[in-house]
């Protein structure tokens, strides 16, 4: 009986341990450049990234995390026009001129050496 339940925690482990794996770390994302930053929202041009080129509205929200490339958070009034960025982002993109992203979950800001 016990090897039963050591069976079944076991499983439920493995279940969640690959709900969070897909969920954390199959998100996509886009590199880009910042062509504008609103209040609520950036403006980012995507160049190298085949099927996804082009101009995208991302919203910002209080929950979206800002960091810099060493992953420590920033507030988001370090972002520029001209930055470059990784946004990760859930949900999908709406076929708008420019496309809209909705779901930001994180930005990364990457610093040029």
């Amino acid at each position: 009986m016990k090897f039963k339940w050591i069976g079944i925690i076991f499983t439920i482990v493995i279940a969640i341990s690959g709900t969070l794996y897909f969920t954390v770390f199959n998100m996509p994302s886009l590199l880009g450049e910042i062509t504008y930053v609103g209040e609520s929202f950036i403006m980012l041009e995507v160049s190298d990234n085949p099927g996804h080129n082009g101009s995208y509205s991302i919203s910002i929200s209080e929950e979206t995390k800002i960091v810099n490339e060493n992953n420590i958070i920033i507030d988001k009034d370090y972002l520029s026009i001209g930055d470059t960025v990784k946004i990760t982002y859930k949900g999908s993109i709406a076929e708008s001129d420019p496309a809209l992203i909705q779901e930001c979950v994180k930005v990364v800001l990457y610093t040029e050496n």
